[in-house]
Order: structure tokens, then C-alpha cells, then sequence
């Protein structure tokens, strides 16, 4: 959808002259390591037309509500500015995302490639037997490289080589370097079990620090869902009748109704979103 939208938008009204060319270079990669389809100049030109026709509503609804200029030229600048923000971070995230996506199924596939050389298959056939298996997303990489050694006239170090281009990460990288390693030089895979054997141990690092989080994050959550509301009931109770701190009821309501709530969610999503890939469901 953003593809789309992007080129929309980008082919209407080309607003990328107010970026810089060193921006657009960089939001040019981050599109491609993200697997976002859209170019640079068109992405660049949705975000400003979407953040500065935001920021301008809510300059007029600013302005309609408070008949303050001041605060509504600070509204406009903000909502431009967290919206612009916002839009050049998503490639970044999905980048990262996708990486560790790819750097799961790594280990695994490192050590199907490194059999499969062992017996003497060919190189090509071997990369053919591993996009069969799945993997996810590094199988449809992998699907993309056999195509363009196959139908691009490319070799395979080549098509390695612009793999990793399109993956923001150095195990990745490393993988490739290993893999026309093995092309080059006869089919020598012990550098390709040596690097599955670390991406395990790293695997496992990355599974006992989140552990280790999680019996933090969990004795927080119970202290946010049960032991502060409770305090704060005491609270109230004991400063409305001995103390001059007054709450209405709707003060307690929203404290109960969205205030603990939306703590309790955040700390969810926070585990949530720093939950290794490999502990992830498929």
C-alpha cells in the first residue's frame, strides 16, 4: 500500500527537492533493506506532503480552539515535525525487523548449505534445494538470488554480494563472505559451520538477557497492574479524609479506567517489541 501511495503522491507532487541528496541516499537504502518498493524521491515527497498537510489541520484547529497564534505555530511545527520523523523511521525499524527475521533462519540454513557442499552438490542446486525449504524471508531471498544467477547472468559471488546490500546486517554479510568463500576455493565448508555454531551461541545470548529482562519487566507489570493501584486507592482514601488533597471522581475513574491500563500495555508492548526473533512465533 505504501508503494503505491508513494508513487502516487511522488509522481503529482515531487517535494523531494527539500531533502537533501545525502537523505535521500540513505532513505534510498534503508527502502531497499526494508524490501519497500517505492523510491526514494517518491517516499520522501509522501512523507512531507502527509506531515505538512497534518501539521496544518492542526495549525486551523489549534488556532479555531484557542484563537492563540503563538500555540498554534508551535502545534504546526510539532505535528510536522513527529510526523516527518516518523515516516523516515519506519524503513529503519522494518530494516531491523526483517534482519533479525533473516538472521533466525540463518544458522539452520548455514548448516543445510554446509552438508549439502560436504556431499559435492553443486553450488547452484544446493541454493535451489535451500529456497525449496522455507525459511521465510531468507528463503525469499535466497528465491531472488537463484534468479539472478539463473535468468540475470549473474554469479553467484555477485548475486551474494548485492544480498547482503539489501540485508542491514553484519552476520548476514559475514554469511555471504563464507558462502563465495566456499564457491572460490573447492567447496570448503568449515568456515560455514563455524559461523552456524556462533550464530547459535549468539541466539542464545540474545535468550538469556531477554530471560533476564523478563523477570524484571514481570515484577514490574505486577506492581503497575496490582501493587501501585492499590496504593493509590489508599491513597486517595487517606488524603480525602485526613489530608487537604481532594479527588473527584472522575480524577479516579480515569486513573482506573486508562491510566493503569495504558501503563499495563506499554510495559506488554515494550517485552513484546524487544522479543528476540528466534523466541518469536513463526
Amino acid at each position: 500500500m505504501i508503494e503505491e501511495l508513494s508513487k502516487q503522491v511522488g509522481e503529482t507532487i515531487d517535494l523531494s527537492g527539500f531533502i537533501s541528496k545525502k537523505s535521500l541516499k540513505k532513505i534510498e537504502r534503508d527502502l531497499i533493506q526494508a524490501n519497500i518498493a517505492a523510491e526514494a524521491t517518491h517516499y520522501a515527497s509522501l512523507a512531507l506532503f502527509i506531515s505538512f498537510t497534518a501539521a496544518a489541520l492542526a495549525f486551523l484547529a489549534a488556532f479555531y480552539l484557542s484563537s492563540d497564534l503563538l500555540s498554534s505555530v508551535a502545534s504546526l511545527f510539532a505535528v510536522f515535525a513527529l510526523l516527518l520523523l516518523l515516516f523516515l523511521k519506519i524503513p529503519e525499524w522494518r530494516k531491523k525487523s526483517r534482519a533479525e527475521e533473516i538472521e533466525r533462519e540463518l544458522a539452520i540454513a548455514l548448516r543445510s548449505v554446509s552438508i549439502e557442499l560436504r556431499a559435492n552438490t553443486p553450488f547452484e542446486k544446493t541454493l535451489r534445494n535451500l529456497a525449496r525449504a522455507g525459511h521465510g524471508e531468507l528463503g525469499s531471498e535466497v528465491k531472488k538470488i537463484l534468479g539472478e544467477i539463473e535468468l540475470g547472468g549473474k554469479s553467484p559471488p555477485e548475486a551474494l554480494k548485492e544480498f547482503a546490500d539489501r540485508v542491514d546486517s553484519l552476520l548476514v554479510r559475514r554469511a555471504c563472505m563464507q558462502l563465495v568463500f566456499a564457491y572460490e576455493h573447492g567447496l570448503q565448508t568449515e568456515g560455514l559451520k563455524k559461523l552456524a555454531d556462533e550464530l547459535v551461541s549468539f541466539q542464545k545470548v540474545k535468550s538469556q538477557q531477554y530471560a533476564a529482562q523478563m523477570a524484571f519487566f514481570g515484577l514490574l507489570f505486577i506492581s503497575v497492574s496490582c501493587i501501585v493501584p492499590a496504593l493509590f486507592a489508599a491513597y486517595v482514601i487517606v488524603g480525602s479524609s485526613f489530608l487537604e488533597t481532594t479527588f473527584t471522581p472522575s480524577d479516579v475513574l480515569i486513573a482506573f479506567a486508562i491510566g493503569f491500563p495504558l501503563a499495563d500495555a506499554a510495559i506488554l508492548y515494550y517485552l513484546k517489541a524487544k522479543t528476540p526473533k528466534v523466541l518469536a512465533t513463526q
